[in-house]
């Protein structure tokens, strides 16, 4: 259920919008986007709004212990590692938010009133029947040619 008042939602209407706003006023998509994202040269306002934003996000989540490592490509072991540590971190901390939110709509699922259920109507077998050719060359299966009289 979406709140638009909560401080989450609202991060990522901004996320959303100023990355929006990135990509027109650049001309590019998401992939330049993240691109600029990695590029330690790209000091642009709105590349490093970007970069605070994606924090924000890991902060407003309650994630913001998890280290971000630098937006490059990582190049050295320690790098590659860094970046590793960082991606299995936010794994690990949404499987744990799915658990919770799981056993959640577990829980709202038993306190709900059972619901009565419901006559179906039987299903109608709709067969289709094959309109005849304009040519007149089909074959039904009266006339088939392996039919024995």
């Amino acid at each position: 259920m979406r709140n638009p008042d909560s401080p989450l939602e609202q991060i990522g209407e901004r996320l959303y919008t100023a990355r929006a706003k990135y990509m027109l006023d650049n001309d590019v998509g998401l992939t330049k986007t993240y691109n600029a994202l990695k590029d330690p040269d790209i000091h642009d306002p709105a590349v490093a709004l970007l970069r605070e934003l994606d924090r924000t996000v890991l902060a407003a989540y309650g994630w913001s212990h998890i280290q971000v490592p630098p937006y490059t490509d990582p190049q050295t072991p320690d790098e590659k590692a860094i970046r590793q540590a960082f991606e299995d971190s936010v794994i690990d901390e949404l499987f744990k938010l799915n658990a919770e939110r799981a056993a959640q709509e577990r829980e709202l699922a038993d306190e709900a009133p059972a619901q009565p259920e419901t006559a179906r109507k039987p299903k109608v077998n709709r067969a289709r029947t094959k309109k005849p050719s304009r040519c007149g060359n089909e074959l039904d299966s009266t006339h088939s040619p392996h039919r024995v009289p």
